[in-house]
């Protein structure tokens, strides 16, 4: 093995006089068998660990991307502040995949590298020493998403395939006809695929960090937009209600006397509705409470669930709950949560409405299984009401 090299004879190649290695200038060229002797060197251990690195810094590189591209994802979809973690986990989940398809078929074809492998001084190419070709490297790029996904236990066929294999190839490997080595063990390429290599990656790479950090910065934002609550107050001006800022009150657009708040972001709606110019407080919490649960499951057409209300204390009020559910013609399901409460003065109802955007569910029971955080979290908010806090000038 490594008998010819370009025209030149075997003892026409430098050798280091510390490892015995070749040291390659440019110009020279390696064949199949020198390749193939090179991959039974390698330490499989080792070389699955620098590989492994590498793709770490990619990950990062393709994350930073999604962070970058991710508000004007938003903007098209018309996704407002609050749904930022619905959608970055869904943009990292297929979008990092599918940049990732086009960022290793193409720097591995043009450079037998990327900006891990480039930093781990790792290079991929053909078992005739070459780049890749084009063809190849695509093939090679395209399955790595298949031994990423489940069916291939998420890399770890790939992972004992590296370690098993005569020459270190994953199943992209050796439908690409690809190996990975060391830097030092192929020849240096031209000054200008090597200038043209360091300028575009260290390109890649700063461009990598500063999309990452416009888009730390700018999800953060977005969470902090979101977590932030606004105030809401009764006609009355006696009480108040803390949601966030998804939230607008919709009392003229729906023609409803109380205080009307929707949120198409959350797929929910908060009504507070008080007892009325005719309550004379001759009756008790609990008995409002009990018109409340006839009258409002019949006025929404909607199936109480159980026999007892629940007794709690709101924000230092005595409080009566109960829960409801109905399903449109449509097949979506409609939660309610619906909270009595209120002092001497007045009482109040506050309905809070989660509307299921999956019109599959078959059952109510399902449809609270799968949406359990949500209707949790609109009860949370239903849970702030409480009476406004007026400071006394002097």
């Amino acid at each position: 093995m490594m008998e010819e090299q370009a025209g030149k004879g075997y003892n026409a190649v430098a050798f280091s006089p510390i490892s015995g290695r070749p040291v390659y200038r440019e110009g020279d060229q390696i064949n199949r068998a020198d390749v193939e002797q090179i991959c039974e060197q390698i330490n499989p251990f080792t070389g699955m660990l620098r590989r492994w690195a590498a793709a770490i810094i990619d990950n990062l590189f393709l994350y930073s991307i999604i962070l970058a591209i991710c508000p004007y994802l938003m903007a098209a979809t018309g996704a407002s502040e609050s749904d930022v973690m619905t959608v970055l986990p869904f943009a990292v989940l297929f979008g990092a995949p599918f940049i990732g398809i086009f960022y290793f078929w193409l720097s591995e074809a043009f450079f037998g590298a990327t900006i891990g492998k480039w930093a781990l001084r790792i290079r991929v190419v053909s078992r005739d020493g070459e780049w890749p070709r084009l063809g190849a490297s695509f093939l090679r790029s395209l399955l790595r998403s298949l031994e990423l996904s489940p069916i291939m236990i998420y890399g770890l066929v790939g992972f004992i395939l590296v370690l098993a294999t005569r020459l270190k190839q994953r199943l992209g490997d050796m439908a690409a006809s690809t190996v990975v080595l060391d830097v030092s063990d192929i020849p240096p390429p031209s000054r200008g695929n090597l200038k043209a290599m360091r300028i575009t990656l260290l390109t890649l790479a700063a461009a990598g960090v500063i999309s990452c950090m416009g888009g730390i910065m700018t999800i953060s934002r977005w969470v902090q937009e979101a977590d932030r609550l606004q105030t809401f107050v009764t006609e009355d001006g006696r009480y108040q209600l803390s949601v966030p800022a998804d939230f607008e009150e919709s009392r003229e657009e729906y023609d409803q006397s109380g205080l009307l708040l929707t949120s198409e972001a959350y797929d929910s709606v908060i009504y507070v509705m008080d007892g009325g110019d005719e309550w004379d407080g001759s009756y008790t919490l609990e008995q409002f409470a009990d018109q409340m649960r006839v009258g409002v499951s019949e006025g929404y057409e909607a199936e109480l669930e159980g026999d007892e209300m629940q007794r709690l204390d709101l924000n230092g009020n005595a409080a009566y709950r109960f829960t409801m559910h109905r399903q449109d013609e449509d097949g979506y399901w409609y939660s309610y949560t619906v909270t009595v409460t209120g002092d001497e003065e007045q009482f109040y109802c506050i309905v809070a409405l989660f509307i299921g955007p999956d019109d599959e569910i078959d059952s109510i029971r399902s449809f609270h299984e799968q949406y359990a955080r949500q209707i949790e979290r609109l009860d949370r908010w239903a849970g702030t009401f409480e009476q406004v806090h007026r400071t006394i000038s002097i």
